[in-house]
């Protein structure tokens, strides 16, 4: 029988990432809270506008134009696992699975390539461990074309917005290191980003609307607001 050689694990370099504005540099191409004349609500839709215009971007299906990150599915066993792999870098690299799925599918790739190392440790694959892996490598792509239908169906993502509360906590650290926050300031302040925070989740549930985005967008204008304020007294 001809021996079918499992190659090993590919080493996963750095994925080129997809660099997010954060909340604080809207104001280089829209509203800012703060300016006369600008109110929250303002500031609200056109940050809600912004993310979903990037929701967008990311949905727009670039990465069908990779040949890479198509589900192809050769029918020699070895091309088809090394295939896997380089589909689901390239998807990564599309922004078409977050992180956490990528690096849950990686693992799984690799327990099929542990497995399939296991099976040839006597130089070759049985017509049984063969169908084993490739039954694997199988369900391993239908999970991703489930996981990139899910994350294109999902309107309850937020990336800006998380961006924003990222920011404000990196702003309070930097207020307390620097002197500019007493304690008392930043714990109040830590509370509105918390607050913020549950508000997120509440409207989150069930998914959000436009007006529910821009909602979130309002109040992170105000806690915005209050924490350059505070910073500058």
């Amino acid at each position: 029988m001809k021996v079918l050689p499992i190659l090993p694990i590919l080493t996963i370099l750095l994925f080129a990432a997809i660099t997010l504005p954060t909340y604080g540099q809207f104001g280089k191409r829209g509203p800012r809270p703060g300016r006369p004349g600008i109110t929250k609500e303002d500031v609200g839709k056109h940050a809600a506008m912004r993310e979903e215009q990037l929701l967008d971007q990311i949905d727009t299906h670039k990465w069908k134009k990779d040949p890479e990150a198509t589900d192809k599915r050769p029918s020699g066993l070895a091309e088809y696992h090394t295939r896997t792999l380089r589909r689901i870098v390239a998807l990564l690299r599309h922004g078409a699975l977050s992180e956490e799925k990528g690096q849950f599918f990686k693992e799984e790739h690799t327990s099929i390539t542990l497995q399939g190392k296991e099976f040839n440790q006597d130089g070759e694959l049985s017509a049984e461990e063969r169908e084993t892996l490739r039954g694997r490598l199988d369900k391993l792509n239908d999970d991703i074309n489930a996981a990139i239908e899910e994350a294109e169906k999902g309107d309850e993502r937020t990336p800006l917005f998380n961006q924003a509360q990222h920011r404000f906590e990196e702003k309070i650290e930097f207020g307390v290191r620097s002197g500019r926050l007493s304690k008392g300031e930043a714990a109040t302040l830590t509370r509105k980003v918390e607050s913020l925070k549950r508000l997120e989740e509440r409207e989150k549930s069930g998914g959000l609307s436009s007006r529910e985005r821009e909602k979130l967008f309002e109040q992170a204008a105000e806690v915005e607001r209050d924490i350059n304020k505070a910073l500058k007294d």
